[in-house]
């Protein structure tokens, strides 16, 4: 009531009122008007400007925030002090694919199947409604796939006045997708540790994307269902330990990298996971600074080895296939002569990985003085030549690659050889020799 008083008397007074002049007009006190005119501040209904040493307040030439709803391609969800939901828009119900009518005026507590992990978006929600603005980064599991979002928490003032809460879920699902982040689950029951974690692990390195859970058993189911980069648990969890975690993904063939938390006097507790395959142990200590640096120094020099090995690997095995489908021997080759890859022509002559080439394929001590492979390189250009070896006429190339590797291959050209001498020698007696009556 005192809030639409305000509204309507500064509607009248389109230059602005003081604090003490609508005092005046409503017989309410300067304090009392002074609240009133924050809420309507914060929602962004009116706005101040300083006239000399008064303050003046009129009303704000803003789109109120009901008409901007469905101009926002971002998610909204508007809640009052008590988590009611009270105004949403299209983009979050299309998304969700539900009706405005199963939203409205229904706790927020409803659509918790939706926000993961409750209790820690809940305590951000609350330290909202007391003026303080938060952001969190979100994955929500749904509709069979997995979701990431930017949750903004915007402290804001109802139109009666009230404090209430702007939800702003922005999806950056395919930005994490496409982009080299590290995707990290972290295991604690502690929530307060979580959220520490959490911050000092994204400030470290926005590049660390974090999902926290606070039991081992729903971090167990989780992971059937979703792939992460690296594991982190604390050990001494309810129920489930640590240790029984490593133990139940090994058991199932998960060989995520794990870090495992452990305490002070917990060398038994160390053997173990290494037993179990564990990557990594740190001792938790108190302090949280300290430990979530070196943890993210960690995770970014495992995920990052890791990845290399395994595009080192995915790179090789294309190389492989396409080696194997070349009609001659071909390997890929170590600036030392070493063989790093052969083809299936190559290997059954007995050329084969780890080995010099000129050891395995012409029975050598040293490199074939016909060799190319120094002006290869150097110059960085194909080399060609041809070269008989062991009773066998060769047609060899060199071709340099990346990082100091090149490519050699070779046809074996002895029986074309011999029936182009052959012809060469029925040409010369009989000057009338048809080639096709060979």
């Amino acid at each position: 009531m005192r809030i639409k008083q305000i509204k309507d008397l500064l509607k009248k007074n389109e230059r602005g009122l003081t604090v003490t002049a609508i005092s005046k007009e409503l017989s309410l006190s300067r304090n009392s008007v002074a609240k009133y005119l924050t809420s309507l501040s914060i929602s962004g209904e009116i706005e101040m400007l300083k006239v000399g040493p008064s303050k003046v307040y009129y009303l704000s030439h803003r789109i109120p925030l009901s008409t901007m709803l469905n101009v926002i391609s971002d998610q909204i969800l508007v809640l009052n002090g008590s988590l009611i939901i009270t105004q949403t828009n299209d983009s979050f119900l299309n998304f969700w694919k539900i009706k405005k009518i199963e939203v409205l005026k229904k706790p927020f507590e409803n659509f918790f199947i939706l926000f993961e992990p409750k209790k820690r978006i809940i305590r951000q929600i609350i330290k909202a409604l007391q003026g303080i603005e938060n952001f969190l980064e979100i994955e929500i599991e749904a509709k069979e796939k997995n979701y990431f979002f930017n949750l903004k928490i915007i402290p804001t003032s109802l139109e009666n006045g009230y404090p209430g809460v702007i939800l702003v879920l922005s999806d950056i699902t395919e930005q994490i997708k496409s982009n080299d982040s590290i995707k990290i689950l972290l295991i604690d029951n502690n929530v307060e540790f979580l959220d520490i974690g959490t911050k000092i692990m994204n400030e470290y390195s926005n590049k660390l994307k974090i999902v926290s859970i606070s039991s081992t058993e729903k971090a167990f189911h989780h992971l059937k269902k979703n792939e992460y980069d690296i594991i982190i648990s604390d050990n001494m969890m309810p129920g489930l330990s640590g240790l029984d975690l490593l133990s139940q993904l090994r058991e199932i063939d998960n060989f995520t990298p794990f870090i495992l938390l452990i305490g002070k006097s917990s060398e038994d507790v160390a053997i173990q996971a290494f037993n179990l395959g564990v990557d990594y142990y740190l001792q938790k200590g108190d302090d949280f600074n300290y430990l979530f640096t070196e943890l993210s120094e960690i995770v970014t020099t495992i995920t990052e080895q890791k990845r290399e090995t395994e595009e080192l690997q995915e790179k090789k095995h294309l190389t492989q296939t396409l080696l194997d489908a070349l009609p001659c021997v071909a390997m890929v080759m170590k600036p030392n002569r070493d063989v790093f890859i052969s083809n299936k022509t190559a290997t059954e002559i007995g050329i084969l990985p780890g080995k010099k080439c000129y050891a395995t394929w012409v029975q050598r001590d040293s490199p074939c003085p016909w060799c190319l492979t120094p002006k290869a390189l150097k110059s960085g250009k194909s080399q060609h030549r041809i070269f008989k070896a062991q009773n066998t006429l060769w047609d060899v190339y060199w071709e340099p690659l990346e990082s100091g590797l090149y490519l050699h291959y070779a046809f074996d050209i002895t029986k074309q050889k011999e029936i182009i001498t052959k012809i060469g020698k029925k040409m010369v007696k009989n000057p009338n020799f048809n080639y096709f009556d060979m």
